[in-house]
C-alpha cells in the first residue's frame, strides 16, 4: 500500500479546504519534505497560520485562515516561487506524531508491518532516511490513533465476555485473570454453531497450534482447527494466552474438552511438538490419539543429521511415515537403521503417532502434515499486531463471514455431495 495523508482535494493550493488547523499544517510539511527546503511557521493563532521558508528573505509563504462558519481551514494566499538559493534539509518539521499521521492508513492496513519496512517505504516515497527508533515511535503513535491505547483494551475484557456470551448463546466463552493484581492472563473463545458443525459433519482430527502476537504485550495466540466435509479449514477455537508452556495448553486443552463435552468418539489431535503439548493431551483427552506433523517432525530431524545421506533418509522417513502396512513401513525402517541408527531408535520410542500405519482408521483421515493450523495462523496473520479486544474479535467476525460465505456457496451446490468428492 502506497503511504498517504491527504487525497488530491487536499493539496497544497490557494483556496483548498482543510478538516482543521493541524491538518493543514501536517499538509504544507508533506509539500517541504517531498520538494526538499526548510520550513518555518511565523504565526500560529487561533483564526490564521502562516507558514514561510527559513531562509532569510524568501518570498515563499502560505496564509491560512479558519472558516467561522464550518471551523474549516482555508488556504487564503499561497506564494509557491523560492527567491533563496534553498536550503536542502527539512527533517526538522519530521516529528514522530507527523510521520504517525503519513503511515497511519498503512498501519491500519497492516498492523504487523515492521519499523524497518516502514522506514524503508519512507525512504522510497519521501526520501526520508529517518533513524529506526523514532520510525519505531512513529509506528506505536500510529496504533494509539487507529486502535486506542493497548491498556484501554484490557479494561473492555468483561464487558466483551459479557457482549460474545450475549450475542452467541451457549457458546464457550471464558477468561482468566491474576487473583492478585487482578491483571488479564487468557482468553477462551469457541462458538456453539462451530463447535455443532464439527462435532455433526466434519472428521474428528483437530489441529493445535500457537502463534506469537505482535502487540504491547505480545503473547500467544493458540488455535483449534479441522476441516470440513468439502476439505476448507474449519476454526473450532481461538484462545490468547500469556506465553507457551504446560500450564497454558492444559487450560487451552480443557476448555476446548469442555466445549466439545467430551462426547466426540475416536477423537484425534495433531500438533508440532510444542512445548508441554503432548504430556497435556494425555491427561486432558487421555482416549484421543495424538499426531505429530511431519513436516514440523523432520524440521527437527534434520537439525541433527549431518553428511550426504541426509536426502535419502528424508525420503526413508516420509516413506515410512505415508507407508500404511506394516511390511512397508518395516522396509523403510530397516533402511533407516542400517544408515543411522540413532535416527532409528529415536522413531520408535516417539510418543506421537507419526506413521499412516498406526493411525486410528475410525478418524478417517490420513492427514500426517498440520496445515490447518497453519492456513489458520497465515489467515489471520494481518491482526497479529492489534490490541486485545480488536484482535478477538476480527477473528471473530473472520469466522461469521467464513460461515455465511460458505452457507451461500452450499446453496449453489448441485447435489448432495461436496464439490470435492
Amino acid at each position: 500500500m502506497e503511504l498517504e495523508i491527504y487525497s488530491k482535494k487536499l493539496e497544497v493550493i490557494e483556496g483548498s479546504v482543510f478538516p482543521d488547523k493541524q491538518s493543514l499544517k501536517d499538509a504544507i510539511i508533506k509539500k517541504a519534505v517531498m520538494e526538499k527546503f526548510r520550513i518555518r511557521i511565523q504565526y500560529s493563532e487561533k483564526n490564521r497560520l502562516i507558514v514561510i521558508c527559513a531562509a532569510k528573505g524568501c518570498s515563499w509563504r502560505v496564509r491560512g485562515n479558519i472558516i467561522p462558519e464550518c471551523d474549516k481551514w482555508k488556504i487564503t494566499k499561497f506564494v509557491n516561487e523560492h527567491s533563496c538559493s534553498g536550503l536542502k534539509k527539512s527533517n526538522e518539521m519530521v516529528t514522530s506524531s507527523w510521520i504517525a499521521s503519513l503511515i497511519k492508513e498503512t498501519v491500519k492496513a497492516r498492523p504487523d508491518i515492521s519499523p524497518r519496512q516502514l522506514k524503508q517505504k519512507l525512504k522510497e516515497g519521501y526520501g526520508l532516511k529517518l533513524p529506526y527508533m523514532k520510525v519505531w515511535r512513529s509506528r506505536a503513535t500510529a496504533k494509539k490513533l487507529i486502535f486506542g491505547e493497548a491498556d484501554d483494551s484490557y479494561k473492555l475484557v468483561p464487558a466483551f465476555h459479557h457482549e460474545l456470551l450475549k450475542c452467541y448463546p451457549n457458546s464457550h466463552v471464558t477468561f482468566d485473570y491474576c487473583h492478585t493484581d487482578f491483571s488479564f492472563k487468557r482468553f477462551f473463545v469457541s462458538f456453539k454453531d462451530c463447535v455443532d458443525g464439527f462435532i455433526a459433519g466434519c472428521r474428528p482430527l483437530i489441529g493445535l497450534d500457537a502463534c506469537h502476537l505482535k502487540g504491547k504485550y505480545l503473547g500467544m495466540l493458540f488455535s483449534a482447527t479441522a476441516l470440513d466435509g468439502n476439505r476448507h479449514l474449519y476454526p473450532i477455537a481461538y484462545a490468547v494466552v500469556e506465553c507457551e508452556n504446560k500450564d497454558t495448553w492444559q487450560w487451552f486443552l480443557k476448555h476446548l474438552m469442555l466445549t466439545l463435552k467430551n462426547n466426540i468418539e475416536n477423537l484425534s489431535f495433531i500438533s508440532d511438538m510444542e512445548k508441554g503439548i503432548e504430556d497435556v493431551v494425555r491427561l486432558e483427552a487421555p482416549q484421543a490419539e495424538h499426531r505429530v506433523c511431519m513436516r514440523h517432525l523432520w524440521k527437527n530431524l534434520k537439525k541433527t543429521l549431518k553428511g550426504d545421506k541426509t536426502a535419502l533418509l528424508r525420503n526413508l522417513v516420509w516413506a515410512a511415515a505415508n507407508s500404511y502396512t506394516d511390511w512397508e513401513h518395516q522396509k523403510s525402517m530397516a533402511a533407516i537403521s542400517n544408515i543411522s541408527k540413532n535416527l532409528y531408535n529415536y522413531l520408535i520410542n516417539l510418543k506421537y503417532k507419526w506413521a499412516r500405519k498406526d493411525f486410528n482408521p475410525l478418524v478417517r483421515s490420513k492427514d500426517n502434515t498440520n496445515n490447518t493450523s497453519e492456513s489458520f495462523n497465515a489467515w489471520i496473520s494481518q491482526h497479529r499486531g492489534k490490541n486485545l479486544i480488536d484482535l478477538l474479535d476480527e477473528i471473530r467476525t473472520m469466522i461469521m463471514e467464513q460461515r455465511n460465505q460458505r452457507k451461500k456457496e452450499m446453496i449453489r451446490w448441485d447435489n448432495g455431495l461436496v464439490p470435492v468428492v
